[in-house]
């Protein structure tokens, strides 16, 4: 009995076959196959020896499908050659499966990734606003340290004064010779003293003033308190860059001040807060 070609339902390449066991392989009448003695595919059954065989078995009923094989100028593999020929197979439904499966995977893994970033994106957040909130109360617990700070310093030291400048006014406070320049013995009357101040509060404080002379001595008057020549009130501001001018010591005729090298000292709680030497020409 002659041998044959089939493809199975599987997809795959089944042959040669001998003829008698075709059966075994799940055929059916309407199964194409193809041998060497055939000019093409034909149905199982109108192959005589093969018809034969349908007969003695027609309570059969097997699964396997078979489909055409071409070559590759697109005819049927001829008898002639004798040998088997290639078949090409289709495997359609099973790539379907692995790109779903390769999908599949792949959002799966997506996933997980993503809730792995999330997890910690939350993390690294939650320990920024923790150190957020850590640095805040540092911060707050500073400003209050600060502001006891100061508070405990401006009793004593209310303002701190930077610089003392000397000006020469007349009687009516108008400005004779400006603060800071040089001031001749014979044009002196009144000499007040400009203080720049840093302010540690806001309020009103005295201030005492001594003003000394070339030899050493304190000037002082009728109305002077006591180891001072004046005493004044003033309104200080809270901050850096503030200045204010005290009252003037001298007469209103020129030629008040003698030549030579004075001193003045500004004081505040029996505490000298700043001294300066300034020269009369």
């Amino acid at each position: 009995m002659d041998t044959y070609f089939i493809i199975s339902t599987e997809g795959e390449q089944v042959g040669p076959i001998p003829g008698e066991q075709l059966i075994n392989h799940g055929i059916t009448p309407k199964t194409l196959v193809w041998g060497q003695k055939m000019s093409g595919w034909t149905p199982a059954e109108n192959v005589p020896e093969l018809a034969a065989i349908f007969a003695d078995n027609a309570q059969q009923n097997p699964d396997i499908e078979v489909v055409a094989v071409t070559t590759e100028n697109g005819d049927s593999p001829e008898a002639e050659t004798g040998t088997e020929q290639p078949l090409k197979t289709k495997h359609s439904t099973g790539r379907y499966w692995v790109l779903i499966v390769l999908l599949t995977i792949g959002v799966i893994a997506l996933g997980i990734l993503y809730f792995m970033s999330r997890n910690k994106y939350d993390r690294d957040t939650s320990s920024l606003r923790n150190n957020v909130s850590t640095l805040e109360q540092e911060r707050d617990k500073a400003v209050s340290d600060l502001t006891e700070f100061k508070s405990s310093v401006s009793s004593v030291y209310p303002i701190i004064i930077n610089d003392i400048q000397i000006g020469n006014v007349n009687k009516n406070n108008e400005v004779d010779i400006d603060f800071g320049k040089s001031i001749p013995s014979y044009k002196t009357m009144y000499l007040e003293p400009r203080i720049k101040y840093t302010g540690l509060t806001d309020g009103t404080i005295n201030l005492k003033v001594k003003w000394y002379c070339p030899d050493g001595t304190i000037r002082r008057g009728s109305s002077s308190p006591a180891g001072f020549s004046q005493s004044e009130s003033i309104y200080i501001n809270e901050g850096a860059d503030n200045s204010v001018t005290l009252q003037g010591w001298g007469n209103e005729s020129r030629g008040h001040w003698g030549s030579g090298t004075h001193r003045i000292e500004i004081w505040h709680n029996n505490i000298c807060l700043k001294a300066k030497e300034f020269n009369i020409l």
